[in-house]
């Protein structure tokens, strides 16, 4: 693997119309679609996590631009609205399933933030693999991994990767915690029920030396601008978190003096 760090792109849902309440997290299907003809226009490949984890090892060559392209909670809306954008650009991307929830509701979101959007079903994710899609594990019913009891979080992350492949007919090693939401112990038991990648939300590239257990990748927010989205892929931040950064870096020094930047 290559010494440039990747950008693992982490959506959630993707729809015409954005429930308000889950506005932050949706994208809408007109900027997916330019998103991904900015990717198409500059040359970038998504791959695939059994690529990424191969050329990690040395076992495979990468595309001058990779991108790795991932959807948390298997949506519906993801399914309708951004694997035909996908496809048009012969674009991969892998989709997180909640295993024990395909075909019903993110009800894990029925109080917080009071919506409850539809997950697509068991033939829709055959659908996408056949399509040349990946399909990954995001836990049996979604719940918060850190802090449970050690045989409830083994539950949640063995019996979801053998539940999805006994219903997709093949291997799952690849995993994304849910709500981000891990510490050791559940690496550990990550690792104990055969995942080979585990994705977090921690924010940034996933460089050469990222732990493959709790991968960075750059979440893409339903009111990021293009301008946004281009920034977020080169550097893991937007734009405004860049100057925001930059402009603290310079005042620092002066509050360390007590006085102020001119």
């Amino acid at each position: 693997m290559t010494g440039a760090a990747i950008p693992i792109l982490l959506y959630h849902e993707v729809s015409p119309r954005p429930h308000p309440a889950f506005r932050r997290y949706t994208v809408t299907a007109r900027d997916f679609a330019r998103q991904m003809r900015w990717l198409a226009a500059l040359g970038y490949r998504a791959i695939d996590m059994d690529t990424f984890v191969q050329a990690r090892a040395g076992r495979a060559d990468l595309p001058r631009r990779p991108v790795v392209i991932t959807f948390d909670d298997g949506f519906q809306g993801s399914a309708d609205h951004a694997a035909p954008v996908l496809r048009a650009h012969g674009f991969t991307a892998v989709f997180y399933l909640v295993a024990g929830l395909m075909g019903k509701t993110s009800r894990w979101m029925a109080s917080d933030p009071g919506v409850d959007l539809p997950l697509m079903t068991w033939d829709t994710a055959r659908a996408l693999i056949t399509d040349g899609f990946q399909c990954g594990a995001h836990s049996v019913t979604h719940r918060r991994l850190a802090g449970l009891p050690a045989e409830e979080c083994q539950a949640e992350l063995a019996d979801g990767r053998k539940r999805l492949e006994d219903e997709l007919g093949r291997p799952v090693a690849h995993l994304a915690y849910p709500f981000g939401s891990y510490d050791r112990a559940v690496e550990d038991l990550a690792a104990k029920a055969g995942y080979a990648t585990a994705c977090s939300t921690r924010s940034g590239l996933s460089g050469p030396d990222d732990d493959v257990l709790a991968l960075h990748r750059v979440t893409v927010y339903g009111h990021d601008s293009l301008s946004d989205f281009v920034c977020r892929l080169r550097t893991g931040a937007a734009v405004r978190e860049r100057l925001g950064r930059a402009v603290a870096g310079f005042a620092r020094p002066f509050r360390r003096r007590g006085g102020s930047p001119p």
